[in-house]
């Protein structure tokens, strides 16, 4: 790639400040110890029970996928909240 657009990391480009892989693996250990934590499954029960009425619940709406971005909205807003 970096021939291709004719740029050498290190001279024309400075060297990344950190190591992806393991910022991307820190933050993900942070994320999911805090999605595991009791206080967002408590929040992601009170927001479900607001917002979502019986039919929903019982057709399966809230699984899979449609749960685990649930999740990650209720794990985002508690640790804004923090």
């Amino acid at each position: 790639e970096q021939q291709l657009y004719n740029c050498t990391i290190g001279i024309d480009y400075p060297f990344p400040v950190v190591d992806i892989e393991q910022t991307r693996k820190a933050a993900s250990d942070v994320v999911w110890s805090i999605r595991k934590s009791s206080k967002v499954k408590q929040e992601g029960n009170r927001i479900v029970n607001k917002h979502v009425n019986a039919k929903d619940a019982s057709s399966g709406i809230f699984t899979g996928k449609n749960l685990n971005r649930l999740s990650v909205l209720v794990t985002f807003t508690i640790h804004m909240n923090w």
